[in-house]
């Protein structure tokens, strides 16, 4: 997954980190919310102790949704 995250993308990522994979159709549930808010709340946490040792996680989201569903598309632009 890292070496096809590189060839794409660009990116380098960890291959021994945590992958947190999220793709499907997207919803204004409460599951994919969540999930975004955590991965801030997460990355704020780093920037604010940044010397608690944390397992290393590579987060991705994949996602669409239907053309008149803006709760979903706002989720997604987050």
């Amino acid at each position: 997954m890292a070496d096809f995250i590189a060839a794409r993308q660009g990116v380098r990522v960890d291959p021994d980190s945590l992958f947190d994979v999220h793709v499907k159709r997207l919803h204004g549930y409460k599951r994919q919310l969540l999930n975004i808010l955590r991965v801030m709340h997460d990355y704020n946490e780093m920037k604010e102790r940044p010397t608690v040792p944390r397992v290393p996680r590579t987060v991705i989201f994949g996602a669409k949704a239907a053309p008149g569903y803006d709760l979903a598309k706002s989720i997604i632009q987050l």
